[in-house]
Formats: structure tokens, sequence, C-alpha cells
């Protein structure tokens, strides 16, 4: 799938796929965390993660966001 690309997630503890939001994960992101662009964050696709990160920090958010399912 393109805009997918293996990272360390935290919270599974292993190297997992991990892919660029979709348009309704990002505007959700967006209220949730008050920023106009979100474009860096990426979601986990481990089954039962959908853990947040960038693609540069492992932990870019004081508290661990996750993408709610029913997006």
């Amino acid at each position: 799938m393109a805009g997918t690309r293996s990272l360390y997630c935290t919270t599974c503890g292993t190297d997992e796929q991990h892919r660029v939001l979709f348009k309704a994960e990002q505007v959700w992101l967006k209220g949730r965390i008050l920023r106009k662009n979100v474009d860096e964050f990426v979601m986990c696709q481990a089954p039962g993660c959908r853990k947040l990160r960038t693609g540069h920090t492992k932990e870019p958010l004081a508290d661990v966001l996750r993408i709610p399912e029913d997006l």
C-alpha cells in the first residue's frame, strides 16, 4: 500500500507497518491536538494498536493517542 512504511511502535515493542492518515482521521486529530497541520503523523497498523507517531519521533505527544476505529 502506498504511504506505508516500517517504523518502531513503542506500544507493540517491534517494528510495524505504519500508514499515513486518511482525511477523516486527520480532521479528528486536528481537533484533538489543536494543530492546523498533522501531515507528519502516521498510524501503526498492527491489529488493535492504531497508535500515532511521526516519521521522526516515536512519542511526539505527551499523551498516547490512538485513532478510533470508527472513523
